[in-house]
């Protein structure tokens, strides 16, 4: 199986089978996560995050702790070693290794 460049946590897992299930999105749609262009301060970033069934020939695609991944290769490339985790507040949040 492939490895991607960006791990997804335990509690983001479980959180986002809840946010398929309450928003009935389709088996057959991965998560996608796209980065934008500014980072905001240190160690974190700017990324929309959400379900998508169309994959470009120049997409990355793998699995993370269950959960189907679609990555960009701009988004890919900035997040090599970066953690899908939750904050206090129950928010995704993308945490970057230093």
């Amino acid at each position: 199986m492939l490895q991607g460049p960006l791990h997804i946590d335990k509690l983001a897992a479980k959180r986002l089978i809840f946010v398929r299930a309450l928003h009935k999105v389709p088996e057959e749609a991965s998560l996608r996560i796209a980065v934008s262009s500014t980072k905001l301060y240190k160690n974190a970033i700017d990324f929309d995050l959400f379900f998508d069934s169309y994959l470009d020939k120049a997409d990355l695609s793998y699995e993370a702790n269950g959960e189907p991944v679609v990555l960009d290769k701009e988004s890919a490339f900035r997040l090599i070693g970066s953690t899908l985790s939750l904050d206090e507040g129950g928010a995704f949040t993308l945490k970057q290794e230093e």
